[in-house]
């Protein structure tokens, strides 16, 4: 009978507690009769009014805030941001930060800005490496299979395979080239190749053709005296292991004695012979002598039909024993055999041994 007196005491004191809070929610004017709700513009609520027993007992406070159950389901929360006239509610982004943009990213001149998974980033160009704030030009040419054909030729963001048809053109796209040996091709044209010397690269480019056939009596001209006579003696041999040649007309300046090599001495009328020009055969005082053009393992070739004899009392022939081979027969009392596009040469030693007498053309291969 006590422990009933004393439940029925707790009970009376928790409905008291409750029935003075119900007293203040009824003259608040945002009660909502129905519901039993209370809502005043921050997150204060007043739930229940037939808390239990335990409502008291579980009750707790934490931040201000106070909540009571009952067996009947009976809730009170009370928030102090009531008080305070401020709301929150849990999961709301407050936040306004927008985020970074391309706005606020320095590209390198050669990247743009695009959009990345973890937002807007810098990426080079095509044809440039880097991390986007900084790009360096990829050098293509780096690679010598870059280009099937031609020479490659790199700059900003890409390269070009050009086809140089002198040596002064290639010098343009290669500044570092020194001399030796390039492919030219005839005209620009990629079809038509050949294997250049450069030489002079650091100052005025000039183009050589190499004559690959160096056994004994290939490509040497000759001034022999047959029969001594005062003031005329001995022979001189030049062989020839490149000679000039012109990249656009394909002429030879037969007097062009850059890369030969000679044997023997000679006298013409006293004087010392040193020169004896390209496929020139030559002689005085009667007989005959050779000259031999070996054009072999060359994309190059002789065109047809312009040799001359000329000089006192001359006599000459050309014979042709094998394709792109050419021997001269030349002499007389002081005569010559020579080739002779754009004129004959005028007693072709020494300085007068020069000129573009010589035409080729080209045969590919």
């Amino acid at each position: 009978m006590l422990i009933s007196r004393l439940h029925t005491t707790s009970a009376i004191a928790v409905w008291s507690t409750a029935g003075l809070l119900f007293a203040c929610v009824l003259d608040n004017p945002a009660y909502d009769g129905e519901s039993g709700m209370i809502t005043d513009g921050g997150e204060t609520t007043v739930a229940g009014s037939n808390g239990g027993s335990n409502g008291g007992s579980n009750g707790g406070s934490n931040g201000g805030e106070t909540s009571g159950g009952g067996a009947s389901g009976g809730a009170t929360s009370v928030n102090t941001s009531a008080v305070t006239g401020t709301t929150s509610s849990a999961g709301d982004d407050t936040s306004t930060s927008a985020g970074p943009s391309c706005a606020d990213l320095t590209c390198d001149p050669d990247a743009s800005c695009v959009a990345g998974p973890d937002g807007p980033v810098c990426e080079c160009a095509p044809g440039f490496i880097g991390d986007g704030l900084s790009c360096a030009d990829v050098d293509e040419c780096a690679d010598p299979d870059t280009c099937d054909a031609g020479v490659c030729v790199n700059n900003d963001g890409g390269y070009a395979c050009t086809f140089p048809a002198s040596c002064a053109e290639l010098k343009e796209s290669q500044p570092e080239a020194e001399d030796g040996h390039y492919t030219l091709y005839l005209d620009g044209d990629m079809a038509r190749p050949w294997t250049a010397f450069c030489l002079d690269m650091a100052q005025t480019p000039r183009e050589y053709l190499t004559l690959p056939q160096q056994s004994k009596g290939s490509n040497v001209s000759r001034y022999t005296i047959v029969n001594t006579y005062q003031g005329y003696s001995g022979e001189l041999a030049m062989q020839y292991q490149r000679i000039r040649i012109s990249p656009v007309t394909l002429r030879v300046d037969i007097g062009d004695t850059t890369f030969t090599t000679t044997a023997g001495t000679a006298l013409f009328n006293y004087n010392p012979v040193n020169a004896v020009g390209y496929g020139i055969a030559i002689t005085c005082v009667g007989g005959t002598t050779s000259a031999n053009i070996d054009l072999r393992s060359t994309p190059f070739d002789v065109q047809a039909g312009q040799w001359c004899t000329d000089g006192y009392m001359p006599n000459g022939s050309t014979e042709k024993p094998a394709p792109q081979v050419y021997i001269n027969h030349g002499g007389g009392d002081c005569g010559w055999r020579a080739p002779a596009a754009g004129g004959c040469p005028n007693t072709p030693i020494n300085e007068n041994s020069g000129g573009d007498h010589l035409q080729l053309v080209y045969i590919g291969g």
